[in-house]
């Protein structure tokens, strides 16, 4: 990928393992590359030591869409006129492991470490060997107290812990413009602006319940869990009741419209609500 104008960027695997490389008039800057952060179902940044105590996100990352590489969000904006610029860029990078990871998260000169890669059990429940060493002796009261329950939570509370790495709502953070199309991938703050989340019937858990893959292709499923509540017919400004009783367009596709934030990306605005014409960042009721 070329970036600057002349500095090409690559990825080159050896001995020493993955590095990025930016190569131009001024010459050359190889960064190893060492975390890779994202699922791979929409895309994959890797991440790397610049120097002591420097990390670096790459401004190249591979996208599922396409299966292809571009630039990374939120990096298209930035500079790129010199071989670091083109490489990636530093600023904020740390903030980025505690929700890729599982408990403490500790910065070294030469490395990171994490208690465990990837996010597990623990990253949502709290710490919990003496919940099984609890289980292991068979001790089911015990097991159940020593680890932190989420099913009983309500709507409002869930929303506050799954925004601790999706964006808490508006209470937990400054601000959040739903005028720009690049926020709607931070749900939380969306979806407490929805009347159905108001009503207290609705939690994150109530469509994506934590224990299950995401269901992106089951519009069955989604409209399911609209039904749940809506069971009545609800005034339409077009023929489209009918979306109730047959499986045609699904109620997400209306009132959760798509908003592509880049050539890469989509995502569903979870401020559930009804939206008119070509709107789809902030609902007219």
């Amino acid at each position: 990928m070329v970036r600057g104008g002349d500095i090409r960027v690559s990825f080159q695997q050896g001995d020493q393992g993955l590095f990025e490389t930016a190569s131009g008039g001024s010459g050359e800057l190889a960064v190893p590359m060492a975390w890779a952060f994202g699922s791979g179902s929409r895309g994959v940044t890797l991440v790397g030591l610049l120097a002591k105590d420097t990390y670096l996100e790459s401004a190249v990352s591979f996208y599922a869409r396409t299966s292809s590489l571009d630039i990374t969000p939120g990096q298209q904006s930035l500079p790129s006129t010199s071989l670091l610029q083109a490489v990636g860029q530093t600023n904020g990078v740390r903030k980025c492991f505690p929700c890729h990871a599982t408990g403490p998260v500790t910065f070294g000169e030469q490395e990171v470490a994490v208690a465990e890669p990837g996010v597990w059990c623990e990253a949502c429940h709290g710490p919990a060997r003496q919940h099984t060493q609890a289980a292991a002796r068979r001790d089911v009261p015990a097991a159940r107290r020593l680890i932190r329950r989420l099913g009983g939570l309500s709507g409002e509370r869930l929303n506050q812990v799954c925004g601790n790495c999706h964006r808490p709502p508006a209470g937990g953070e400054a601000g959040n413009d739903f005028a720009v199309a690049w926020n709607v991938r931070h749900q939380p703050p969306y979806l407490e602006r929805s009347k159905c989340f108001a009503g207290g019937k609705l939690s994150c858990s109530t469509c994506h319940p934590a224990h299950q893959e995401l269901r992106r292709e089951d519009a069955g499923f989604y409209r399911d869990r609209c039904m749940g509540c809506h069971q009545a017919k609800v005034g339409h400004s077009r023929p489209a009741p009918t979306c109730l009783t047959r499986p045609g367009p699904d109620c997400v596709h209306c009132h959760m419209p798509a908003v592509t934030v880049s050539s890469q990306l989509t995502f569903r605005n979870h401020w559930i609500g009804v939206y008119g014409g070509d709107q789809a960042l902030i609902p007219v009721r």
